[in-house]
């Protein structure tokens, strides 16, 4: 019997001695190589064979990954939830992304396998599900302690169909026999939703429902995330008190306030890189500049089906003005047209700059010529 337990014992000492060996290649080839990926060592540390190279008709999913995400609500959670809570996940930008559904086929689901671990991490922000570009404005009150009056939400911005609905129902109660009908079909979902009073209330307190139920849906039911969220910026120097203490202030960094561009504002954003004056250039460049003024005359009286925000995606790449302004100032400079030769405007979304030619003296001339460059042009990473 001890001869069988020494053995025994020599065995698994031996089998543990390949593992931790394995394991301190894997670290040492890690370590001396950074740009290597995690799974390719440890494949090759730790795989008995290799398969033979094929020869013939190339595998095209040689060299990928199928991959499956599932974007959780909570960052300890442990468990995958229930499939009804998986749907309501997915609704909501969670859950599985839109291009792993079942039937979808999608080369977003797929990975290099040499892809490096930074690699791996961007691809699942990118893929992960959509990205929130900005918080509700009356969610975004409702978080910095505020009371907004929610009579007025717009149930159309809300992400579930079904809930929309329902929300529109209670709007839609206007008399006696709605209020009833609603008290049947949607009394017991109200109640839920911290409105036990439904069963007793007047048409004159349908306002005041149809709010309380946003606020369950928008703030209340998302209190754990909400509570994430602002927990996470309380970790960099109370940066969330910061913010709550300064709502209003904060308004444009947090929620989607863009108002359309007008003809100041536009102009404002821009500087003039003019030759120096005296020169010919410096003249014909003043010329184009009061033929760019009357062009930007047709686009504020709506004479014309070009925009403001066309020409600042097509100068800049962005569709609106940031929050806290362009890094640099975008700029308008000046070509000179070769004899025989129609070039068009055109800009430099790095430089921010649009390039016009000098010279221009009628209006209808450059306006046709801009307009051409701007929807004939792919656009930036637009199509």
């Amino acid at each position: 019997m001890t001869d069988e337990n020494e053995n025994g014992t020599q065995e698994f000492n031996s089998v543990m001695n390949r593992v931790f060996n394995a394991l301190d290649v894997a670290r040492r080839d890690l370590a001396a190589q950074r740009n290597d990926n995690v799974l390719r060592v440890t494949r090759s540390t730790f795989r008995r064979r290799r398969r033979a190279p094929t020869t013939g008709a190339s595998n095209e999913s040689a060299g990928v990954w199928r991959v499956k995400l599932f974007l959780l609500a909570l960052a300890d959670q442990s468990v995958l939830p229930a499939p009804t809570d998986s749907s309501r996940l997915s609704r909501e930008g969670l859950g599985i992304p839109a291009h792993d559904q079942q039937g979808v086929v999608s080369e977003r689901s797929y990975v290099k396998l040499s892809m490096t671990l930074l690699e791996f991490n961007s691809y699942v922000l990118a893929h992960g599900g959509p990205c929130i570009k900005a918080l509700d404005p009356s969610l975004y009150q409702l978080m910095c302690g505020q009371e907004p009056q929610l009579e007025q939400f717009d149930c159309s911005v809300l992400p579930d169909p079904d809930v929309q609905s329902r929300a529109k129902r209670i709007l839609q109660c206007k008399t006696a026999e709605d209020l009833s009908a609603l008290q049947q079909d949607l009394g017991d979902w109200i109640s839920e939703c911290g409105v036990p009073g439904i069963f007793s209330a007047t048409i004159g307190e349908i306002p005041k429902i149809y709010s309380y139920v946003v606020k369950h849906y928008i703030f209340l039911r998302t209190a754990k995330m909400v509570n994430q969220f602002t927990e996470g910026m309380n970790a960099f120097g109370k940066l969330w008190d910061l913010v709550r203490n300064n709502w209003i202030a904060f308004l444009p960094c947090f929620t989607n306030m863009r108002t359309p561009l007008t003809k100041s504002s536009f102009k404002a954003i821009f500087k003039y890189e003019y030759s120096p004056r005296g020169t010919n250039h410096r003249e014909k460049e003043e010329d184009t500049i009061y033929s760019w003024e009357l062009v930007l005359n047709l686009i504020e009286d709506k004479l014309t089906e070009l925009t403001f925000e066309d020409l600042l995606i097509f100068i800049t790449g962005a569709d609106e003005v940031p929050t806290l302004g362009f890094p640099n100032k975008p700029s308008i400079d000046f070509y000179t047209q070769e004899a025989g030769v129609r070039r068009l405007p055109y800009a430099s979304t790095c430089a921010m700059t649009l390039f016009l030619p000098r010279g221009i003296t009628e209006e209808q001339e450059l306006h046709n010529i801009l307009n051409q460059s701007v929807k004939d042009s792919w656009g930036f990473l637009k199509v």
